[in-house]
């Protein structure tokens, strides 16, 4: 076993040393979050802005007291938020080392308290990891974008002891102190974000109607964004990414007027949709990749077949090129063991994702992001510049 106890300036300095280079993933139960600067100078900035990590935060949403919104809505960006009714473990999962302490995740405990800790690698990492795997899976719940928007106004803004009169005891980095200078990968550093966001439109939407109950609500969905996008009024157009323009800003819309908004344009949808434009066309593409890759059959795909799946994408449609150059410059090992991966791997799939475009050329975040929703259409969105841009004008800020 190997074991090392960290207290004072020791614990202080060895998190932020391990966050700072991390890079699978940061794993944290902290029943008390600080505030998002505060955090920053704990564990730095690499988190917020790089897909490449694993961003697990376990707490208890139910002491919104002890929680600041501005740090759980950064979490929930950055990978996912659960709670666990009566957490009071304290644990830093970075990568494979586990610091176990007596700090909560705030300025007040890394700063103005004598804290003490852990840290473990090895076998015993691996029973600490293991169990806050199974605490995650298994006890916790998921904290939605709608808890999050609902309890935004009682959670602290700050920290709650900031104005107590406890001496500095221990520095703190600055919050810029040795930022990522990782590129990241584009639209997979908020993939969760996005999903969430998706599901709370659809969940809407469906509340209003559904024009076709055959189909999986994902896909129904996705023709509504393909439709504002590319039909009649095209409002969402104005949202896309444009190189010639600047970005525009989400709309701000209230709970209220968004629902009205989506009601609205549902309508309109519905219409279009009855004069006879097909929205079926994403449940055969589906079938035909359930099947080709299914768990028998991934590892023993042909080119033809590698092709099959790669006419299924729309980003690959849209640009030839990337077809070709994709089918030219893999090797066909790479590509089943890559694919099998992101479909069937256990480890998240955010690593999933990032592992599988690291792997191949000319499949990125649009081509994985389609695969996985195509595969998985009950469970996953397609992700697109309709999807991205549809999102932002019902009020959803996502990025491009």
């Amino acid at each position: 076993m190997t074991m090392k106890i960290l207290f004072e300036q020791s614990l202080v300095d060895e998190l932020r040393k391990l966050s700072n280079s991390s890079i699978k993933r940061i794993w944290i139960a902290s029943p008390y979050i600080g505030s998002l600067k505060s955090v920053q100078r704990i564990i730095g900035n690499k988190w917020l802005n790089n897909p490449d990590l694993s961003v697990h935060l376990l707490t208890d949403i139910e002491e919104l007291y002890r929680l600041s919104y501005d740090t759980l809505e950064a979490f929930y960006k950055a990978g996912s938020i659960k709670s666990l009714r009566g957490l009071h473990a304290k644990i830093y999962i970075i990568d494979d080392h586990v610091i176990i302490t007596s700090a909560n995740l705030t300025k007040t405990a890394f700063s103005k308290r004598y804290e003490i800790g852990i840290i473990i690698e090895g076998i015993e990492a691996k029973d600490a990891i293991s169990q806050y795997e199974q605490w995650w899976k298994n006890k916790a719940e998921t904290v939605t974008l709608e808890q999050l928007q609902n309890i935004s106004a009682s959670c602290s803004i700050s920290e709650i002891d900031d104005k107590n009169e406890l001496p500095n005891l221990w520095n703190l980095p600055t919050a810029s102190s040795q930022q990522s200078n990782s590129s990241g990968t584009g639209k997979l550093k908020d993939y969760e974000y996005f999903i969430s966001c998706y599901k709370d439109l659809a969940n809407i939407y469906a509340s209003n109607q559904i024009i076709t109950p055959d189909i999986p609500l994902y896909f129904e969905v996705d023709g509504l964004l393909d439709y504002l996008f590319h039909h009649e009024e095209m409002p969402s157009n104005a949202y896309r990414r444009d190189k010639n323009l600047n970005l525009k800003k989400p709309r701000n819309l209230t709970t209220l007027n968004r629902k009205r908004e989506i009601k609205k344009y549902a309508i309109k949808y519905k219409q279009w949709v009855e004069n006879g434009n097909d929205i079926h066309w994403r449940l055969t593409r589906t079938e035909l990749l359930q099947e080709l890759l299914a768990p028998h059959e991934i590892r023993n795909l042909s080119w033809d077949q590698i092709r099959e799946v790669i006419d299924c994408l729309n980003c690959m449609n849209s640009f030839p090129i990337n077809k070709t150059k994709f089918l030219n410059n893999n090797d066909l090992n790479i590509i089943l063991e890559s694919w099998s991966n992101l479909i069937y791997g256990s480890d998240d799939l955010k690593i999933r994702m990032v592992d599988c475009k690291k792997a191949l050329i000319y499949f990125g975040d649009s081509s994985i992001q389609e695969l996985i929703a195509f595969y998985n259409p009950e469970t996953y969105p397609i992700r697109n510049s309709n999807s991205n841009a549809g999102l932002r004008f019902f009020g959803y800020d996502v990025s491009i």
